[in-house]
């Protein structure tokens, strides 16, 4: 009775999930995400490259060997170094950091529940090839700026052409930026999603003279295999202040919008109306459960590819 007391206890607990010896595993990519960052992604796309199941993130079997579920694989703190400003990192940034990734994670034998890389300690980079990486960004600012800042901004502008046409830029333009100063000031949540294999899988890792270090580990070790390919999130930022999804942000950008212009009026109830949606909108791009502040950038597997 205690047990089954426990495991529907658990079974509340996980939400989205599934119960297993575990504890709560995430059932598709958001679940997974959400586990991670904290933020429950309703309405954006949250995995698209090389993926051939949308809703598990799955990765199409390129190379012909299978994709395994791996929610409990060991994640990687991307060094600091690597990091510079989260505010100012550009591309070449994020490929530096996916070939640590992809460094750390391919051709390092998995066994005992664990991955071991210490057989590459001293393998320089350019021996994993980034041909067969996929890459897909995603900005938590970014969406939702697309489905509520500019919806909001677009209802603004119709009505100050119906009432001041000469004013109705002006007004638009900066209750838009108001409410992006807003948003950025309160989301900084940047996420990778990535596909990276070792081309040939396991025959060209042979041939590869500064893996067999790797190869002979895993040949050594009992139940040992060798990782091919991994695909998951590199959370770079996560930094959320759940005020954005406030009706105050709209009110805010209102107010900086008409400040020093008395013959701009906007009415109490468009005002609120515009409030309501900005809620609404924001809640439907994303569920945001609790504050938070992640000092590290983290990788996360999802999927790997063993051999």
């Amino acid at each position: 009775m205690k047990t089954q007391a426990w495991k529907m206890a658990l079974l509340a607990a996980c939400g989205a999930a599934t119960l297993s010896a575990a504890g709560c595993t995430p059932r598709s990519g958001r679940a997974f995400l959400a586990n991670r960052t904290g933020i429950d992604v309703a309405e954006a796309p949250i995995c698209g490259a090389m993926v051939a199941d949308h809703e598990q993130c799955r990765p199409g079997d390129y190379g012909g060997v299978p994709w395994t579920k791996a929610f409990n694989f060991p994640p990687y703190s991307v060094p600091s170094r690597l990091m510079r400003d989260r505010d100012r990192l550009d591309e070449r940034d994020e490929e530096r950091i996916m070939d640590a990734v992809r460094a750390h994670y391919l051709a390092s034998p998995y066994y005992a529940g664990d991955l071991h890389s210490v057989c590459k300690a001293e393998v320089d980079r350019d021996v994993f090839p980034g041909g067969a990486t996929n890459l897909q960004r995603y900005s938590l600012a970014k969406v939702i700026e697309d489905r509520a800042v500019i919806p909001l901004s677009e209802r603004v502008r119709k009505v100050m052409e119906d009432r001041d046409p000469p004013n109705a830029w002006a007004v638009t333009s900066r209750f838009h930026h108001g409410l992006m100063e807003e948003v950025h000031r309160r989301v900084q949540a940047k996420v990778l999603w990535f596909v990276t294999r070792y081309p040939g899988g396991l025959p060209d890792i042979a041939r590869a003279r500064p893996l067999r270090r790797c190869l002979q580990e895993t040949r050594d070790t009992a139940g040992a295999q060798l990782v091919t390919g991994v695909a998951g999130y590199i959370v770079l930022d996560n930094r959320i202040d759940t005020a954005v999804g406030s009706g105050e942000v709209v009110y805010r950008a209102l107010d900086r919008a008409t400040i020093g212009r008395s013959d701009v009026v906007l009415d109490p109830q468009f005002q609120q109306s515009l409030a309501l949606e900005w809620e609404e909108k924001v809640s439907r791009v994303a569920q945001i459960r609790m504050a938070r502040e992640d000092a590290t950038a983290v990788a996360w597997p999802m999927w790997v590819q063993l051999q």
